[in-house]
């Protein structure tokens, strides 16, 4: 019984040394494959940030002369109303005067009949 349960576990050996060979082999394989895809997405993600780079700066040029747009289009609406400000200020200006000058011209003309009205009276 001592031969026939050493030549069992004797089997028993090889085959899990045949199987650990097995796994060994295949993990060597799986770690190659593993290497070799991570060494494509590396080389991919290196041209993925150059065009993403590209694309970046296109948009920020373009975000430069959008901004710098805006800035001349405020810059002329600024001159445009301080124009438009100093118009109506002269305008105002001008209304008061001529109302003055109206109210002046109708208190003397009420004070002229006025006073011809009183001397009439008398």
């Amino acid at each position: 019984m001592d031969a026939e349960l050493k030549d069992a576990f004797d089997s028993i050996q090889q085959a899990m040394q045949l199987g650990f060979a097995e796994v060994r082999q295949e993990f060597a394989a799986v770690r190659r494959e593993m290497r070799q895809e991570f060494a494509e997405v590396r080389l991919e993600n290196v041209g993925m940030h150059a065009e993403t780079r590209r694309s970046f700066d296109v948009t920020a040029e373009r975000l430069r002369s959008d901004i710098q747009l805006v800035a001349e289009v405020l810059a002329q609406t600024r001159k445009d109303l301080t124009r438009i400000a100093g118009e109506l200020d002269a305008k105002i200006d001008r209304t008061a005067a001529e109302t003055q000058a109206l109210i002046k011209f109708s208190h003397d003309s009420l004070d002229r009949r006025l006073r011809v009205l009183e001397t009439s009276e008398r």
